[in-house]
């Protein structure tokens, strides 16, 4: 038999011993399928969701079922284009049941692209984590997108007194453009600018005349860390977008047992 509950006001709904705004309570690590048409195409993944919204000090706490279920609502309807449309659908969904003034779902998922190998045009297939962030208030709505890229380096340093030979590492951009919901900016775009920023990018298959020809690249374009965070900020800046940035740049040093860090936060 069923037990009955009965409960004359909500507890979150009752006023808190310390009357405090929360600037963000909701959500962490919800994994969800998503589903994106465009240009004909559908595209299905699986994804990670965070929402959260600004409490205020009347309420003791938030209904999270009502957090889950405006996910669960928004994913239901598969004609979603992009993961900023979703962000918003689930915003707008989770505004009816649980008003707030300020809310942002952030939605992680790995984005599968095939390239050619530079000498072979062989396919690859590359992974890149991604992330898309909608935050909204009452008087704006932006978007946070962030990359993160892996590709090579090749020490300037060690290639000037060694007398042409030099150290090489593996190297990873984070790359977060925070502009506005409309700007035309995707995260293929960001991936691209990160590449571009390395001595040479990294690929998940390569043959012998592929290895190279990236380890000629690398030596015709060698670069510390921050040549490649100053190279990144300068190709952002060039896309003619508006917004904040954060470029994070580490290389994991080969002859060292540390990581070189380098780290960009402008306005664009």
């Amino acid at each position: 038999m069923r037990r009955q509950v009965s409960v004359s006001r909500d507890t979150q709904d009752r006023l808190p011993s310390v009357s405090l705004v929360l600037d963000r309570v909701g959500i962490e690590g919800l994994k969800v399928p998503v589903t994106l048409r465009r240009d004909g195409s559908k595209r299905e993944v699986m994804a990670t969701v965070d929402v959260k919204i600004q409490l205020d000090e009347k309420h003791r706490g938030v209904h999270m079922s009502r957090l889950v279920e405006a996910v669960y609502d928004a994913i239901g309807h598969d004609d979603c284009r992009s993961f900023e449309e979703l962000s918003q659908r689930i915003l707008r969904r989770l505004n009816g049941s649980h008003p707030f003034t300020r809310g942002e779902v952030n939605i992680e998922n790995s984005l599968v692209m095939q390239k050619k190998t530079p000498s072979t045009a062989r396919t690859s297939f590359e992974n890149f984590e991604v992330s898309t962030m909608v935050l909204q208030n009452q008087k704006s709505v932006k978007k946070l997108l962030t990359v993160k890229v892996v590709g090579n380096t090749l020490c300037p340093h060690s290639l000037e007194v060694s007398h042409g030979r030099a150290h090489t590492q593996r190297a990873e951009i984070q790359l977060e453009l925070l502009t506005d919901f409309d700007a035309d900016v995707s995260h293929e775009d960001l991936i691209a600018i990160g590449e571009q920023s390395f001595s040479a990018p990294t690929y998940s298959l390569l043959k012998t005349e592929d290895e190279v020809s990236l380890i000629d690249k690398m030596y015709a374009n060698p670069k510390f860390v921050e040549d490649v965070a100053r190279d990144c900020y300068h190709l952002l800046k060039g896309k003619g977008l508006h917004g904040e940035t954060r470029i994070r740049v580490r290389s994991y040093e080969s002859i060292h047992k540390h990581t070189a860090v380098c780290e960009i936060e402008r306005e664009v």
